[in-house]
């Protein structure tokens, strides 16, 4: 017993020398890898854990029951296992990270957290991932400083800001002052926005506007006092399909929260639309009487839709409408057409432009604005519409 005792004392390998048995090129004694020296680690072994080639990381393991023996874990085994993406190394299993030139299948197989190429890689600064000691994704810690986040108040023109910290993607906090760079109406606080450039907006006086439909209702405004027009905005269709009419918040600008909402779809005989008689307080359609808008030269409103949608704005006048008790063939009114974006735009309809619809009798020879009784958006037939109109106002001289 004390000549056993004095044996271990020496150590592993000179029990293994006195033994007679192979020592393994320096790895601990496992009876299956030692069949012939190209089985063992090292020069000539398998690849070592943690993907590093030639390591064999394979120490203290013997076959079961042998005296003084250990059983080495999945991650210690020198064997590249199901769950792992190299030898002791990545995949799903518990093992630890593998090194660079490793083999892996995703990221996260690597203590880089870099797969590139069925290969771990070296993180850098420029690899699109959050690694090594980042604080952003190939920014901060080891490379070069995170830019600070661009914001609609940094004082750099950015993002798609049409002019410095204006319009784009700024527009619902800032829109463009005039005279600023602009893309689309929306860039500009006066929603005019001409050859890349905002641009004031038109001044309308208070008596000249027709609604501005901020009172959330569909009765002509009457303050301040507008030169005694009076009259409820109303569908007015061929009765075969389906229209609705609304007030609803528009949110077109801090100065303009309500307007008109209507959409209609299905009118086959000659279309729908809606219209507000301008001389009607009791609202009938007996009750219509016409209104003199010879101080002005056309009408201006702004509007959008849904999709894109031609309108047609037509003014009945005492020479067109029944109202006026000339026509026998009537409802063959003066108007224009006008296209209609997903943008809100400003549509200005000079009186001098108006066409006469033809079939009317008798055919009226010129516009006369003495004699206005409504004005009528009108869709044609088998048009579906889903439009907002806006600030309808007349054009002074």
């Amino acid at each position: 017993m004390i000549g056993w005792h004095a044996q271990r004392s020496l150590g592993l390998w000179t029990v293994l020398a006195t033994l007679g048995l192979p020592a393994c090129a320096g790895k601990a004694l496992i009876s299956q890898d030692c069949r012939s020296d190209a089985s063992c680690g090292g020069m000539g072994g398998s690849a070592g854990g943690k993907g590093e080639a030639g390591s064999a990381a394979v120490a203290g393991t013997a076959s079961g029951g042998e005296a003084g023996g250990t059983t080495l874990g999945a991650c210690e085994n020198g064997v590249k296992d199901e769950s792992e993406s190299d030898v002791d190394c990545g995949g799903p299993s518990s093992c630890a990270r593998c090194f660079a030139s490793a083999r892996c299948s995703a990221n996260r197989d690597c203590e880089s957290n870099f797969c590139k190429n069925a290969h771990c890689a070296e993180a850098t600064c420029a690899d699109k991932l959050k690694n090594q000691n980042e604080t952003n994704v190939d920014c901060g810690g080891v490379c070069p400083p995170c830019l600070e986040p661009a914001t609609c108040s940094d004082g750099i023109k950015n993002q798609n800001e049409s002019d410095l910290d204006c319009g784009g993607v700024c527009s619902a906090q800032k829109r463009c002052a005039v005279d600023q760079r602009c893309t689309t109406a929306g860039d500009c606080e006066s929603w005019v926005c001409s050859a890349g450039k905002c641009l004031a907006d038109i001044v309308i006086p208070p008596a000249a506007v027709i609604d501005d439909f901020e009172d959330g209702d569909f009765s002509l405004p009457t303050n301040p006092a507008r030169e005694g027009r009076a009259g409820n905005w109303y569908t007015a269709n061929d009765g075969s399909g389906i229209a609705t009419l609304d007030v609803l918040a528009i949110k077109r600008g801090a100065s303009s929260v309500n307007g008109l909402h209507a959409r209609g779809k299905d009118f086959k005989i000659w279309g729908s639309g809606f219209a507000v008689d301008l001389n009607n307080p009791g609202g009938n359609e007996s009750g219509k009487a016409t209104f003199d808008a010879s101080a002005y030269s056309g009408i201006t409103f702004w509007a959008r839709a849904e999709t894109p949608t031609m309108l047609i704005v037509a003014l009945p006048n005492a020479d067109t409408d029944e109202a006026g008790k000339i026509c026998s063939v009537c409802s063959h009114h003066y108007g224009r057409q006008q296209q209609l974006t997903t943008t809100w735009q400003r549509f200005t309809v000079p009186f001098a432009e108006l066409s006469l619809e033809v079939g009317g009798v008798p055919a009226p020879k010129a516009f006369d604005s003495s004699g206005l009784v409504s004005v009528f958006f009108r869709f044609a037939q088998g048009a579906s519409y889903d439009v907002q109109i806006d600030d309808v106002a007349f054009i002074k001289n």
